[in-house]
């Protein structure tokens, strides 16, 4: 009865391990893009929120070290064939640290990762495809290899720190959206291709609004007098 059952636990039991490997390398550590040091590497661990939301992830500084880390400019792709796949997801404005599973509410630019240690940081993300649907909180990411392009992180940066201003620093509901419209008004205006590209991903001006944007609209427009 053992012998019999021997090789199925030897199964079992390699079935596991290719489980856990595979779900290990979905959740990776990579280098940070554009950052001083090869010593801070960052994984994504969940997205929470839709059209826009948090994404967050652990950034880990292997080095001797401290290391600063800055979220402008990074990007997160779907898992999946791209010409089925959701919109991608680009940080803007500031992130928060996480104590346990909940993030802090205090609004940081810029931290310091000690050496030879990991911070959980929950990241505002704002989804990049106008055209394409939007994700959702079971939807899978991984961060770009690059950041944005300078010109259109610029662009984005110097606008989100402005509506941000107008709303009294805090990341409302209505900074949300404001940064959203802008966000992709920005992408679209001057389009370049990213990582995860269709391969025929921008559609023509003047295309009639999808759903996504429709909604967006409709949330966002003022009430009449």
């Amino acid at each position: 009865m053992h012998r019999r059952l021997t090789p199925i636990i030897w199964g079992l039991s390699a079935l596991t391990l290719l489980t856990s490997t595979a779900h290990g390398d979905g959740n990776a550590y990579h280098r940070v893009p554009e950052t001083e040091s090869d010593a801070l590497e960052m994984r994504t661990i969940e997205y929470q929120g839709g059209t826009n939301g948090r994404m967050i992830i652990e950034v880990h500084n292997r080095g001797e070290t401290a290391q600063d880390f800055r979220a402008e400019g990074l990007f997160f792709v779907p898992a999946g064939n791209p010409e089925k796949a959701p919109q991608r997801l680009g940080a803007a404005g500031p992130f928060e640290l996480m104590d346990g599973k909940q993030a802090t509410g205090k609004p940081i630019h810029q931290v310091s990762v000690p050496a030879a240690q990991s911070l959980r940081l929950a990241l505002h993300v704002f989804c990049i495809d106008s055209h394409r649907a939007s994700p959702n909180s079971l939807t899978s990411f991984s961060a770009a290899k690059k950041r944005l392009p300078g010109k259109l992180r610029g662009k984005i940066d110097k606008e989100t720190k402005a509506i941000m201003r107008r709303n009294g620093n805090r990341m409302s509901r209505r900074a949300k959206s404001d940064i959203q419209s802008h966000v992709w008004r920005t992408r679209d205006a001057d389009w370049v291709k990213l990582e995860g590209e269709r391969t025929q991903e921008k559609e023509p001006r003047g295309r009639p609004m999808n759903g996504t944007e429709q909604r967006h609209r409709r949330s966002t427009r003022k009430p009449s007098r």
